[in-house]
């Protein structure tokens, strides 16, 4: 992908087909100065039942197609021509996946790139470079998605890291897949899967460890903790807690029932299962990982993607 001086070709489009989410991001870029133009993101839930039929369904098929030709809508009304489309575990699980990326490009002539989990892991890494700019004492990215977690390990990167700078683990274990595991393998397998991957990644357990945590579950955390009235991006991206108000956190969500969680305002009846999910994973990492402070990051692939194409 090469970019042109012209404005046109300052346009870049960033799609993030999540197990969970699906984000388009368009954005303007010039001099490495980007300008938000257009932000759009709906629910799939793509790895619900994966597990159990590992197959898109014919509505979530559907759904895909429907939303994509929006996408394709927009990027023809914003005069884009270049952009990334990733998809992320959801597709690396389902056997019909191909068909699917077939049937996207015929419809809405946009290319799906099916990523692996150290491409996904490296872009998660890459959006969160802007905050070793700020402060360079974060040792581990932390991304709990809907299909998989990634644990990405930054030692001494540089702000432009490369693919081979960095140690990674990906637990095929997410927010969404992580009941639908519960149900078919029982808790206790899940569980010690959980703690054996995550105490054979290396260099994280000798000492205490700052940890960058972009997912929806510490920005989810962090709006509780602050008692926020809706969630507001701008009031969590960059939040540093302490891992002893994480614990508090946790638990004080733990005990609420499910009607006080649908009735949050920073929850709701669509996030609270996610978020109980979520709250299973961070808590077996902490259990193995010597955490003293969490910085909150609301940042993923899109601004990975972003951040990749501001350098070309």
């Amino acid at each position: 992908m090469n970019k042109k001086s012209s404005n046109l070709d300052n346009k870049f489009a960033s799609i993030d087909l999540g197990s969970n989410n699906c984000r388009l991001s368009i954005v303007d870029i010039e001099n490495e100065t980007k300008r938000d133009i257009l932000r759009f993101s709906k629910v799939l839930n793509l790895a619900k039942n994966l597990t159990y039929n590992n197959e898109f369904t014919d509505e979530k098929i559907s759904s895909v197609i429907k939303l994509f030709k929006i996408f394709a809508k927009k990027m023809k009304e914003f005069n884009v021509s270049n952009y990334r489309c990733v998809a992320t575990h959801a597709f690396r699980e389902a056997i019909n996946a191909p068909m699917l990326i077939e049937r996207i490009y015929k419809d809405t002539g946009i290319k799906v790139e099916i990523i692996s989990t150290k491409e996904e892991a490296r872009l998660c890494l890459k959006s969160n470079m802007v905050f070793r700019k700020k402060k360079n004492d974060f040792d581990l990215v932390l991304d709990i998605g809907g299909g998989s977690t990634e644990l990405v390990l930054m030692k001494s990167l540089t702000n432009n890291c490369n693919i081979e700078d960095f140690e990674f683990i990906s637990l095929p274990l997410g927010v969404i897949n992580l009941s639908e595991r519960i149900e078919v393998f029982g808790f206790d397998h899940v569980n010690s899967l959980l703690l054996k991957t995550i105490s054979n990644f290396k260099n994280t357990n000798k000492k205490k460890i700052n940890v960058i945590g972009s997912c929806g579950t510490v920005t989810s955390i962090c709006a509780i903790h602050n008692n926020l009235k809706y969630y507001d991006k701008k009031k969590v991206d960059g939040v540093v807690m302490e891992i002893a108000d994480i614990k508090k956190n946790c638990q004080r969500i733990k005990k609420m029932t499910k009607k006080e969680k649908i009735n949050h305002p920073c929850i709701g009846k669509y996030r609270q299962e996610l978020l109980d999910n979520g709250i299973i994973i961070l808590e077996s990492i902490i259990k193995i990982i010597n955490i003293q402070n969490i910085l909150v990051s609301d940042r993923g692939l899109i601004e990975g993607m972003i951040e990749d194409y501001k350098v070309l």
